[in-house]
């Protein structure tokens, strides 16, 4: 199965410090099409110490070519965090339940209605505050592009779906669905 190779590189490279699981493939979904996978990794975790196939995880398009996996990942110090210093904050929310958001990776618009594009909007800011962070924390330039990658990615692919769901008109969504 292609999560326990994603989780076998990531585990063999030492440096992992946190693997999460999200997306359809954790809901009730019975054959899930996409494996969404958040990495934090140890501070001492270099990019460039990384080879073969281990090297793909953390490129986020060839990731996801290679394993069908959206891999996001950061190394700890990089990790925003909740209030109150717990868990890095995207790592927790990536835990819970996306409530109110139902991503698309079809192309097929999945903002239904307006409670599912304030979530969108509101995965969107978060997304990019951990850009902001990782841009500002980040001390390696190598580990910070590849990072990155996949955050702007998902940012991309989440403003083309507010993009579609606002050009439609309230009464288009109605009967278009």
């Amino acid at each position: 199965m292609r999560l326990e190779r994603v989780y076998e590189l990531v585990a063999a490279t030492g440096h992992m410090k946190r693997f999460i699981v999200f997306g359809s493939f954790v809901t009730a979904k019975p054959e899930p099409n996409d494996v969404d996978v958040f990495l934090v990794m140890h501070d001492t975790f270099d990019l460039n110490q990384s080879t073969g196939e281990a090297r793909l995880l953390f490129d986020h398009p060839a990731a996801q070519a290679h394993f069908g996996a959206s891999i996001f990942w950061l190394r700890q110090l990089a990790a925003l965090t909740q209030r109150g210093g717990g868990s890095p904050g995207l790592a927790a929310q990536a835990r819970r339940s996306a409530k109110g958001y139902r991503g698309s990776y079809g192309g097929i618009t999945m903002i239904a209605n307006d409670q599912e594009l304030r979530v969108t909007l509101d995965r969107i800011a978060q997304f990019q505050a951990q850009v902001a962070h990782l841009r500002n924390t980040e001390t390696n330039p190598i580990n910070y592009r590849a990072a990155v990658s996949g955050f702007l990615t998902e940012i991309d692919r989440m403003q083309l779906e507010v993009r579609e769901y606002l050009s439609l008109h309230p009464r288009e969504l109605t009967t278009a669905g």
